[in-house]
């Protein structure tokens, strides 16, 4: 019997193997890819999107690549871009960002024209299939997107809009315990963007705690110190690319840190800070 069909399968499976992954990867982009072009009137949104939304949530215009939540570039660009999918699309967004996902996504993480400009610039930047050819170019930035920010219709009603979340109250200082040694507490944000401490659990020493915190996470987060009721007793700033420290003086007991970024805490971005 000749050997010659075992060849032919050969080549065709090694071509199945490698050749088609490789051809789809070039079709799709890789998850380092760069980011879409957009228009230069977008950049504001594009940043805020990043801030707020990119730890989650991929979007090539974006450049993007979260793994916790959905892909919107697969999530809504399921057909051809006009201009009542890119009002769908903007509505569906605003109302996510407003009224939050079934406990998978908090409410107002953007809040008024914040939420707005980014469910507007999501509906139009998304990787439409088989987008209008027609393009805008501004400040030496293009889109592919044929819908301008002005044409789109994005409103979700009256009913739709979330309360804003109360604020936090503002730090006061606690009173001062006996004196003790003062300690230093250091805590870490997942460098990825995910929206996770690296650390869930600290212990310190009664009298002035320390906490040194560095966040070289794309994302901006905070360290907030509170007792078990809820009240604050310090924070760090809220930054990102970099290290901030906080003091506070705490009598033994257990006490929560937490990221105070809307949704953050909600997210996971907390832990247990237990002073002996």
């Amino acid at each position: 019997m000749t050997k010659r069909p075992f060849a032919i399968l050969a080549v065709f499976a090694l071509i199945c193997l490698v050749g088609l992954p490789a051809w789809a990867i070039s079709k799709r982009g890789s998850p380092s890819a760069a980011v879409e072009p957009i228009a230069g009137t977008d950049t504001t949104a594009q940043q805020l999107f990043q801030t707020n939304c990119g730890a989650c949530h991929t979007l090539g215009a974006a450049g993007t690549d979260g793994v916790v939540a959905p892909n919107l570039d697969v999530l809504l660009a399921t057909g051809p871009e006009s201009k009542s999918v890119v009002d769908t699309n903007c509505i569906r967004v605003l109302s996510a960002i407003n009224n939050g996902l079934s406990g998978r996504m908090p409410a107002g993480i953007l809040q008024g024209d914040d939420a707005k400009l980014v469910a507007n610039f999501v509906a139009r930047n998304v990787a439409y299939v088989n987008p209008a050819s027609t393009s805008t170019t501004t400040g030496g930035s293009s889109s592919s997107t044929s819908v301008s920010p002005s044409q789109v219709k994005c409103t979700t009603g009256p009913s739709a809009a979330a309360p804003s979340p109360a604020p936090k109250p503002k730090p006061k200082p606690a009173p001062k315990p006996p004196s003790g040694a003062a300690s230093t507490v250091n805590v870490s944000a997942d460098p990825s963007g995910a929206l996770a401490f690296q650390q869930t659990s600290l212990s310190a020493q009664a009298g002035k705690v320390t906490i040194d915190f560095t966040n070289a996470s794309p994302v901006a987060h905070n360290v907030t110190v509170a007792e078990t009721s809820g009240k604050v007793l310090g924070a760090t700033k809220t930054f990102t690319g970099g290290k901030a420290s906080t003091s506070v003086d705490l009598k033994s007991g257990t006490y929560t840190f937490y990221c105070s970024v809307p949704g953050h805490e909600q997210a996971g971005m907390k832990g247990t800070l237990t002073v002996k």
